[in-house]
């Protein structure tokens, strides 16, 4: 008896050690697919809202979030089935049948309520900056609540159905994939302010958590159709350009793990550090041109030969500075050669002339210049200062447009930036374009190019007057493009980066370990 007791006491004390094993295995192993990002917006996760998209560490983080009813393919660029598994036209309706399995982490199901609830919410608060999708639905109808009817839009069991108030609707589709149209549970929004409260249970492949200090993390949710197991399993979001805390310092310090496209790192100093580092780069083609920008308040005062010689003095400084280090390309034009939008051969031709013809300014008196989110630019502060001798220059968090100014004597004069330019058709970035003033005419009335716009049916016919509005933006001076570059991200192994190289991405379900 005592023999066998033993003999028990031996076996139950194995089992407990390989079960204790097992454990620290599966815990060992969970750990390594954490995920350690490099982000500028940690303090702000629980005020981030699709409804108000800037800047682009705002869309990078809401893409991960939440989900949309349709998605760009990476591959074709065309849209295709999301949280709603397949869509189709019926008549002049447009029907989104939503999948029956995909719920938040807690279990609350996604439906067409939410699909519809969320349009309805977009109308309310005026929201997005990436299109004119009221133009489309509901007609005159100004919603004062997610309850009122809305012709335009209407759930019928778990399929969304979109009623055009017009027959001109081809931007319907695509315009969805943008993320001011992502779908928000209606149990994580406050009923009465539309404020979003509750960001655990989201529509998008990853949820807001927190970590035992209490910063916010995000993690899986395992209940999404994006979801794999080779996918990161938290998401640690470390602060960066704070204190002097650059990404790349923090990635050689092993305090991060992945630099995003969105940081305000420049992709040379990512590419230069790559090639030095044990790490795995990404890049897009280049779709991202730097460009000088002259504000409303700039354009009053300064004329279009001064604009063109100020642009002229700038770009040479730029590209005398940045055209030799990786990535960089001169740039001729706003949108990508190789692209939609992009000016003809002759018309480049047109634009050196002119550029050729104008001498470049030798004065900055009175002038303010902004850098909005182009990294470390006191290498060329001083060149500018001593070229544009009296120039007052200062960074800028945003876009002027998109900033509340005391007065309009406060606004810079113009700002360089470097905004995504897509090399297809793209109605969220063209209308953020617009309403940042980038894109402009004389007349300026951008709500009403767009509304006209989207009213042709035929893309070539869309595309020659894109074309033109671009054409007319670089010749009136109210644009010069100065270098074009990829966006760029950055792995710490054994995580690798599968991210398209036609957009710029940061989708955290693509990075997988090797």
């Amino acid at each position: 008896m005592v023999y066998l007791r033993y003999v028990i006491l031996l076996l139950a004390a194995l089992l407990l050690a390989a079960g204790m094993v097992n454990h620290l295995g599966k815990s060992m192993n969970d750990q390594n697919k954490n995920l350690r990002m490099g982000f500028p917006l940690v303090e702000e996760v629980y005020n981030l809202d699709p409804l108000k998209i800037h800047l682009a560490p705002q869309y990078a983080l809401l893409e991960n979030l939440y989900s949309r009813l349709v998605l760009n393919s990476p591959e074709k660029g065309e849209p295709e089935a999301a949280i709603a598994k397949r869509y189709f036209w019926k008549e002049n309706q447009l029907h989104f049948e939503i999948r029956d399995d995909l719920s938040t982490v807690d279990g609350h199901k996604i439906t067409a309520q939410d699909a519809a609830f969320s349009l309805k919410r977009y109308l309310i608060l005026k929201g997005g900056t990436h299109s004119d999708f009221a133009s489309l639905v509901c007609g005159d109808k100004n919603l004062r609540s997610t309850e009122d009817h809305c012709n335009g839009i209407e759930a019928i069991g778990n399929t969304l159905i979109l009623k055009p108030a017009t027959k001109d609707a081809y931007f319907l589709v695509p315009m969805l994939t943008e993320m001011d149209f992502a779908i928000i549970p209606q149990v994580s929004v406050d009923p009465k302010t539309l404020k979003i409260i509750d960001y655990r249970n989201t529509s998008g492949p990853f949820y807001v958590d927190k970590d035992k200090s209490g910063q916010p993390v995000l993690k899986p949710n395992k209940n999404h159709f994006l979801y794999h197991q080779n996918m990161p399993q938290e998401v640690s979001l470390v602060k960066t350009n704070s204190g002097g805390e650059t990404a790349i310092k923090l990635f050689q310090q092993n305090k991060i793990d992945y630099i995003s496209a969105a940081d305000s790192t420049r992709p040379d100093e990512i590419i230069s550090f790559a090639s030095t580092a044990k790490a795995n780069l990404h890049q897009t083609v280049n779709i991202r041109t730097f460009v000088l920008v002259f504000t409303k308040k700039g354009t009053k005062h300064i004329n279009k030969g001064q604009r063109i010689a100020i642009g002229k003095t700038l770009k040479s400084i730029m590209v005398k500075h940045f055209s030799n280090r990786p990535g960089y390309e001169i740039s001729e034009q706003f949108f990508p050669s190789f692209g939609d939008g992009s000016l003809s051969k002759s018309d480049v031709v047109g634009l050196k002339k002119l550029f050729e013809s104008t001498t470049k300014s030798k004065s900055g008196k009175g002038l303010t210049l902004s850098f909005v989110r182009f990294g470390e630019y006191s290498t060329i502060e001083q060149k500018i200062k001593e070229e544009l001798p009296g120039i007052q220059i200062r960074e800028e968090k945003n876009a002027p447009a998109f900033l509340d100014y005391p007065s309009e004597n406060d606004m810079p004069d113009m700002f360089i930036c470097g905004p995504d330019t897509a090399f297809k058709e793209d109605i969220g970035l063209l209308t953020y374009s617009l309403e940042a003033g980038l894109l402009r005419s004389k007349e300026g009335d951008a709500s009403k190019w767009l509304h006209d716009y989207m009213k042709i049916s035929g893309k070539g016919e869309r595309l020659e007057k894109l074309k033109s509005l671009h054409k007319e933006t670089l010749m009136q001076g109210f644009m010069v493009p100065l270098l074009s570059a990829p966006y760029v991200s950055l792995a710490r192994p054994p995580w690798k980066i599968n991210f398209t190289q036609l957009y710029a991405s940061n989708h955290l379900w693509l990075l997988n370990l090797q």
